[in-house]
């Protein structure tokens, strides 16, 4: 790879880790707000609201969704990216996970979203601690990491030779 094909790939990965850190900090400003709320005072229980077997059911859903739908999207861009003849090197395999990965991200910070509503419906801050605590712990899981999308690439053959 060329010094400014290197210099493209390591921007694009740290432009990578930028997001998922305002991402990850997302999380702690939707725990001030609802908290902010929360200390008006519980208007119910929050294990008798009606949205908390749907927001969970959904969470789950998502949960998994997070670490499919994501490999699907960097499979098919490096597929496109091999139709269209580009090299299959550093650069378009950190240039094909960053949609994955913004993907898989948005989704997991949904999952917190689900506990902010259930959190402000019953203007209490326990659901959406227990909803912030699967997405925080999922977008840790989830975090910037070449090597696993180089494992999602060989797995997929993609990649006839092993590069690091």
């Amino acid at each position: 790879m060329q010094p400014a094909q290197q210099a493209t790939a390591k921007s694009t990965y740290q432009v990578q880790w930028i997001v998922w850190g305002a991402l990850l900090l997302t999380h702690g400003i939707y725990g001030v707000v609802v908290n902010k709320v929360a200390e008006q005072g519980a208007l119910a229980s929050w294990q008798q609201s009606p949205l908390l077997l749907p927001l969970s059911c959904v969470a789950m859903v998502t949960l998994v969704v997070t670490h499919v739908l994501p490999k699907m999207i960097f499979r098919g861009a490096l597929r496109i990216a091999k139709n269209n003849g580009q090299n299959l090197d550093e650069k378009a395999l950190i240039t094909s996970s960053m949609t994955a990965n913004i993907v898989a991200w948005a989704l997991s910070e949904s999952i917190t979203v689900y506990g902010v509503v259930l959190g402000m419906e019953c203007r209490d801050i326990k659901p959406f601690l227990l909803f912030a605590a699967v997405g925080l712990v999922n977008m840790l899981i989830l975090r910037p990491n070449k090597d696993r999308w180089l494992q999602v690439a060989k797995e997929s053959g993609l990649l006839q030779q092993a590069w690091k």
